[in-house]
């Protein structure tokens, strides 16, 4: 899981040998071409917070409530880049109204829009708790004793225990340098500085993650492949698939709430369709209760996505018109686009509403249980036989239903004809990707060759959508405040023209 539209959080991470190593760096006024000014002591508590059995970790994300004086916090950071010392991770920090209740709720606001989808309104309990002793200074160039602090270096001396109370680990100490208005070269640069001037060594791990190994024996950055190689079983290549799009579909979640862009919500429902194509190609390799469960609510959210995206790609058609029309016509124009505005509205009510309902959460678990799951000791003979075999039989099925759908369209095809042939052609095209290290250039080559034939036909099939609705406001709305003109006139001929010059 990602946060694409999170700030990142910069700092370099520096492990101390000693307590003395921090008492010597407080004490400088200057480093290299930078000061350093005091800002006090502060004592954090941290609890680290997940579900029982720990889906934000295995998602990738950390989540912490803080006590930072009298003020209470909580932050979720994600799983980003580690080179040498220095770390750079999505990081989303909420101020909370006083100290929060167990169970622990998400709050309303962005924290629960990112980490939803994850979290599927499961009790958070403690899983970690840490206490640091923070001496804070701030890092300044030397010349300028105007300019904005470049970084935040603490100073820290830290304990992790258990929700019981229990050490985890020694206590340790370490150097963070957080970047502020600084550069990231600034950050390396006094990286460098206290290394060779206090022998520390860059610390790779967070707080979390070193806590994490010590109570539970694993690293929280590992992760399980989700690529599938020719020796994998049926089974094996299932549980690769969903964990992979479900990853994708947790990624593109917080986006299709927001709804600002249209390219998460496009994202999700690729995922939805990737998952279905993976239940039809793979079916023995999934419980045949799991794949009746996952057939029929995929298809539900699949509909409840596709209804907002339909629109989405309506109102880009419609934008298109407007700036390539004259001035009269984009006038009849614009109460279409109303119209359109206002659909997609009660659309993305309905679609946020399912995003937030137990239906959905249901299917995540589900899904993220399967996932995970080992594969049984005695698979059945169909769920034990090698993926690169079945994909090969898949691989050939797929292809010899496009070429028969395409070899029966004729010279003026119908609609439903070109419709039917893109729907086979994408699910050859999700068949090699899902096979791509088993398919390699050969399936590669033919890919490239799907994506064309799939935007031709898709273009197509966005033109005869676009006639569909121009045609129900011309009978509906527009029929029905007396606006027949401003639908039948160029504003439907502009918009519904597309579908008779394809």
């Amino acid at each position: 899981m990602t946060a694409a539209d999170v700030p990142a959080e910069v700092e370099v991470k520096l492990e101390a040998a000693a307590a003395d190593d921090l008492r010597h760096i407080a004490q400088l006024h200057s480093l290299g071409r930078f000061r350093l000014r005091g800002r006090g002591v502060r004592r954090l508590h941290s609890t680290y917070l997940d579900t029982r059995d720990h889906a934000l970790t295995r998602a990738g994300v950390a989540l912490r409530v803080r006590r930072n004086g009298r003020a209470w916090e909580a932050t979720a950071k994600w799983m980003g880049s580690v080179a040498g010392a220095l770390h750079e991770r999505p990081e989303l920090t909420v101020a909370l109204p006083g100290e929060p209740r167990a169970p622990f709720a998400l709050p309303d606001g962005p924290l629960r829009m990112h980490l939803s989808s994850v979290v599927l309104g499961r009790r958070l309990v403690p899983i970690l708790l840490s206490d640091v002793q923070r001496q804070l200074r701030d890092l300044l160039p030397a010349e300028d004793p105007a300019a904005e602090v470049l970084a935040e270096v603490a100073l820290d001396t830290v304990e992790l225990r258990a929700p019981n109370g229990a050490a985890a680990g020694t206590t340790y100490h370490e150097v963070e340098i957080e970047r502020r208005a600084g550069a990231t070269h600034d950050l390396t640069d006094v990286s460098r500085q206290l290394q060779e001037r206090f022998g520390l060594i860059p610390s790779h791990a967070s707080k979390f993650a070193r806590g994490y190994a010590a109570l539970y024996g694993a690293d929280p950055l590992s992760k399980e492949p989700t690529t599938i190689e020719a020796s994998d079983s049926v089974g094996a290549a299932a549980r690769k698939i969903v964990a992979a799009q479900l990853s994708r579909l947790r990624a593109a979640d917080p986006g299709a709430r927001l709804g600002r862009d249209p390219e998460p919500l496009h994202e999700m429902r690729v995922a939805v369709r990737r998952l279905r194509a993976a239940l039809r190609t793979f079916a023995d390799g999934f419980p045949s209760s799991v794949r009746a469960m996952l057939w029929d609510e995929l298809r539900w959210i699949g509909q409840e996505l596709g209804a907002v995206r339909d629109l989405d790609v309506q109102l880009v058609n419609i934008a298109w018109h407007a700036r390539h029309r004259a001035p009269a016509t984009r006038r009849r124009l614009e109460a279409f686009r109303r119209h359109l505005e206002r659909e997609r509205a009660l659309r993305r009510a309905e679609l946020l509403a399912a995003l937030e309902s137990p239906r959905y959460f249901r299917l995540l678990t589900a899904l993220e249980r399967f996932g995970a799951s080992p594969e049984p000791r005695r698979p059945r003979a169909d769920d034990a036989r090698a993926v690169a075999e079945v994909g090969r039989r898949a691989v050939k099925r797929a292809m010899r239903k496009l070429l028969k759908k395409g070899d029966a369209i004729s010279e003026l095809p119908e609609t439903e004809d070109l419709h039917a042939l893109r729907i086979r052609a994408k699910r050859l095209r999700y068949l090699l990707e899902a096979l791509q290290p088993i398919s390699r250039a050969p399936g590669k080559k033919l890919i490239r060759k799907l994506v064309r034939l799939q935007d031709v036909l898709g273009r197509f099939n966005d033109a005869i959508v676009a006639a569909t609705f121009v045609r129900a406001y011309r009978d509906g709305a527009a029929a029905a405040a007396g606006k027949e003109d401003s639908a039948t006139g160029d504003e439907g001929s502009a918009i519904a023209g597309d579908a008779d010059r394809v």
